[in-house]
């Protein structure tokens, strides 16, 4: 197809004008003429300045694009033209449109890279005296501009280039030989007064050094331009003349500082640290109310400022802080402000959103104190105690709910709720400096504000919510918690005030471990949490609490057990719960009932949970199955799984069961199983409903292990009828933890056997005899998860099987490492390693292994090729050392073969790399790191990504 300026020139049109089924006909069509070889002539004709400004910036796109994806078209001879007609269309749009000269600098920036320093030795340079020379025809600001976003985007343009990491890494080199000139060009703009629109080449300049510091401006090399930014930044905030475009250019300073204090390599100069950290504190005369930057955003940008020095200078400010005279002076000036930026005035996030960044600092600076020990840990202490004091009281009154929080929208609710988390994990930051001094802080804080209760009631739940937050810090022989259960005792919280009575409640949940050895409170304890339940508000805290207290004082408790189960049994009557709610009391009362006779256990079981077994068996067999029906179906489901988890007679110790006495989960199950029978057949192709039954069944399994032999026959049965007509991973899931449990009994030998014959049947036919067989990745993964465990567990299940019938499962393992879900790919990896090491003792295994390996050598390097995500790699490599371990000789001849066929693993890999990685790979047999690096690097050559920044950035999962 041949691609013209005219036809371009229209497909922009209609792009820009018409609708979208003819814009996505124009974008298909456009991108194809970007990517012909045409485009380098007529991208000229398109960046003509009569031309409409979409066609323009459309040709400027394309010249961009050719330049970054293309350049390998363009012949040497061209290079020097074409930085001249780059140049020349720079100069021709000096005056706009913007949009079309900021992408024609990106095209010089990104020309830059790929010429540099082979074809053009010293590009800043040059550039800076071809733009900086005075010209008649454009005026002075307009080519201090040009250059700014010219020297602004190369840094990105670098990051963002396709160039191989060798020349990448001399263009750095020459880039970072110019630092010392763009730092001088960029204080030039910073201060000629002579431009007519100074505050825009001020403003560009700033950026530019932002984009510049990034591949690492000494800060030696920055203290001169810090101190231009300091002082524009105080000029125009205190200037008369105070514009939105002076506002503008102080955020662009302020951002600027910012990068350079907080750059990585400025802990390398900390003399020239401390020197910039002096002049940049005092931009703190600008927090007053009296200037102009008491603009909130001037604000918050200085007292990021502040917070990003002090974040990256940790250490620093901790040596200052302990040195005498004017270091100390500087550290607490620092910490001051930090501080300052803690405490502004206003309730977040909807009088002020400032406070949030700060607390980052106080995790940082304590986390700095916790390597050290003796006399300087102690040191550290003192100086920071009186600091971490003060903190802790301003967070007592940044956390304080306001009066009309009910009235606030639910975003704003929400960033508060999470602004008071940030809050409470600082101040478990706080008791890691102050220990005893906090709970002595809050105690009279508390203390004092209970006698104010009635009248202000914020003060009190905010000192709860911070005992609350150190609860799992503080040792259970502190004093200090019955100090505080003793406040809380005389203070008058009652439901009418709902959000201290919550954050009492929540106090008790989370003092359990402590109320378990100190049982006397639970008098008052037990009472208060009990009363929760009445109230929709605060159930949600109260059963949180019982939860608690059932799990941490499981014996302790007794004493109150039969009034709390009734409390649990009423507040389940009266139907005003959610469902989180019933699920916890379920959790609570398995708790309570473990340690009771087996008569009483049954007794309450019967009140409690039978009429929720003959809900569920009304729900299981009405013809309605609309969402109620669903929804309460699941809930009676969750409620029975918990209490299958909770009540353990065996694991309670002291314990009134007999050792003949039978489980009381197992008379549960057995009666509530036909049930569960009507209900597997009626839902079993719905997966949530599969997922809770089968979540019932494991916590049954985990709570009688092999006394669940009673029922294994009529659940297996079950399970199979559902499973052949819907296979669900969670019904995998679970006939695995069966399989591994009962697989070992010789007289469960024969049902085992069965069932893990029909097992696997059953989930090759679904799984690979249907052609989308990623519809089902997730009983793929299920199903190859439960072969591993049992080829490492009891492998004699496959030896009972035909041979044909073991080796399609390898088979189909091998056809799954093709497939794009990534758990699959790992869980049939697994399975195949585990296989070729079990080949070694077992030769059923190892004949299947040596028919099939060199296939499964195939599928592995044509994934190495392209064929599977890179996260996955390192799981194809295990996958190879395994067979290399196993199979040495065999595999050395499917490994070479294969890697020298023309088609693997990729096209664009010589022989010599093939030949290369075959040799490193045969060698590796015993260092599973050292492989995994071998396959990486040579993926990325398949790939074409070898030396690229892209290839660099490989997460292994």
């Amino acid at each position: 197809m041949e691609f013209t300026s005219e036809g371009v020139e229209k497909a922009v049109t209609v792009f820009y004008t018409s609708r979208t089924s003819d814009q996505a006909e124009a974008h298909r069509w456009l991108t194809e003429a970007q990517a012909s070889s045409t485009a380098w002539k007529f991208v000229w004709e398109l960046l003509d300045p009569s031309k409409l400004t979409e066609v323009q910036f459309f040709g400027a796109i394309t010249l961009h694009s050719k330049i970054v994806k293309w350049w390998h078209e363009i012949p040497i001879d061209q290079y020097t033209p074409l930085r001249n007609q780059i140049l020349g269309s720079i100069a021709s749009h000096c005056s706009g449109p913007k949009i079309v000269l900021s992408k024609l600098c990106a095209a010089l920036s990104a020309y830059i890279i790929n010429v540099t320093p082979e074809h053009w030795p010293n590009p800043i340079n040059e550039l800076i005296q071809t733009f900086l020379t005075p010209s008649t025809t454009v005026p002075a600001e307009r080519t201090a501009w040009i250059l700014m976003e010219i020297l602004t985007m190369l840094p990105d343009e670098l990051n963002n280039s396709r160039i191989g990491a060798q020349q990448k890494g001399a263009v750095l080199a020459c880039l970072r030989d110019s630092v010392h000139r763009v730092v001088e060009v960029v204080r030039h703009c910073l201060s000629d007064a002579s431009f007519q629109n100074a505050n825009e080449v001020k403003e560009h300049a700033a950026s530019c050094a932002v984009s510049w510091l990034r591949i690492g401006m000494p800060i030696a090399a920055c203290e001169g331009l810090a101190l231009d930014l300091l002082n524009m930044v105080l000029q125009n905030a205190t200037s008369d003349d105070y514009t939105e475009s002076s506002q503008s250019l102080i955020e662009a300073a302020l951002n600027c500082l910012e990068s350079l204090v907080t750059h990585p390599d400025t802990h390398l100069n900390p003399k020239h640290v401390q020197r910039l950290m002096e002049e940049i504190l005092k931009l703190e005369v600008l927090l007053g109310p009296k200037w102009h930057s008491a603009d909130e955003v001037v604000t918050s940008k200085i007292y990021r400022l502040f917070v990003g020095m002090g974040e990256c200078h940790s250490k620093l400010i901790l040596r200052l802080l302990l040195q005498p005279g004017s270091s100390k002076v500087l550290g607490s000036k620092i910490v001051e402000n930090i501080l300052r930026a803690t405490s502004i005035q206003g309730v977040y996030p909807v009088e002020e959103c400032i406070s949030v960044h700060s607390l980052g600092f106080w995790y940082i600076l304590q986390e700095d104190v916790q390597p050290m020990e003796g006399d300087e840990r102690t040191d550290c202490i003192t100086v920071l105690s009186p600091i971490y004091c003060t903190l802790v009281e301003v967070l007592l009154k940044k956390s304080a709910l306001p009066p009309d929080i009910d009235e606030w929208n639910s975003d704003d609710r929400e960033k508060l709720r999470w602004y008071r988390q940030d809050v409470a994990d600082t101040l478990m930051y706080c008791y890691q400096i102050l220990h005893d001094q906090i709970l002595e802080l809050l105690l009279h804080d508390l203390s004092a504000r209970a006698t104010e209760f009635e009248e202000s009631w914020q003060p009190v739940e905010a000192n709860l919510h911070a005992w609350m937050a150190i609860a799992e810090l503080v040792p259970n022989v502190k004093p200090q918690i019955g100090s505080f259960f003793m406040i809380l005792q005389n203070i008058p919280i009652s439901k009418s005030n709902i959000k201290v009575f919550n954050a009492a409640i929540d106090c008790m949940g989370a003092y359990a471990d402590w109320i378990n050895i100190n049982p006397s409170f639970l008098s008052y304890v037990i009472p208060t949490v009990m009363s929760g339940l009445e109230n929709t508000e605060s159930a949600p805290s109260s059963s949180m609490a019982l939860k608690d207290l059932s799990r941490d004082c499981q014996l302790t408790i007794q004493q109150y057990a039969d009034n709390i189960i009734r409390c649990i049994q009423a507040a389940i009557i009266s139907g005003s719960l959610g469902h989180a709610e019933n699920i916890r009391l379920m959790y609570a009362l398995g708790r309570l009932l473990s340690p009771m006779p087996l008569e009483k256990i049954m007794m309450y079981l019967n009140e409690i949970l039978v009429p929720c077994v003959r809900e569920l068996e009304i729900l299981a067999n009405s013809e309605d199955k609309g969402m109620q029906t669903y929804s309460d179906i699941l809930l009676r489901l969750k409620m029975m799984s918990t209490i299958f988890a909770t009540l353990d007679t065996s694991a309670v110790r002291g314990g009134a069961l007999k050792s003949d006495d039978p489980q009381p989960v197992l008379l549960i199950l057995e009666k509530v199983f036909p049930v569960l029978e009507t209900i597997t057949c009626k839902w079993c192709t719905d997966e949530e409903i599969m997922k809770a039954m089968c979540t019932l069944l494991k916590q049954a399994v985990s709570t009688l292990l092999e006394k669940f032999e009673i029922v294994l026959p009529p659940v297996v049965n079950m399970l199979m009828k559902s499973f052949r007509v819907r296979p669900q991973p969670s019904v995998l899931e679970l006939l695995q933890q069966i399989v591994i449990l009962f697989g070992r009994d010789t007289e469960h030998t024969q049902m085992i056997h069965s069932l893990v014959t029909d097992i696997c049947r059953i989930s090759m036919t679904f799984c690979f005899s249907s052609p989308s067989t990623s519809e089902h990745c997730d009983v793929i993964e299920s199903f190859f998860n439960l072969l591993s465990q049992l080829i490492k567990k009891i492998p004699k299940l496959f030896l009972m099987m035909d041979v044909e019938e073991v080796k399609g499962f390898f088979r189909s393992g091998i056809e799954s490492l093709q497939l794009p879900e990534t758990p699959v790919l790992k869980s049939s990896s697994t399975f195949l390693k585990c296989f070729i090491k079990q080949s070694w003792e077992y030769v059923h295994f190892s004949t299947i292994v040596n028919d099939c390996g060199e296939a499964l050598v195939q599928r592995i390097l044509l994934c190495i090729g392209g064929n599977c995500p890179r996260t996955m790699i390192d799981h194809l490599a295990d996958l190879l050392m395994m067979l290399n371990r196993k199979q040495t000789e065999m595999f050395a001849r499917w490994l070479t073969d294969n890697v020298s066929a023309i088609e693997f693993p990729g096209h664009g890999v010589s022989q010599n790399a093939r030949a290369q990685f075959v040799q490193m790979v045969l060698r590796e047999r015993a260092n599973k790191r050292k492989l995994q690096e071998i396959v990486r690097g040579f993926t990325l050559i398949c790939r074409g990504l070898a030396g690229t920044e892209f290839g660099g950035q490989l997460i292994i999962l």
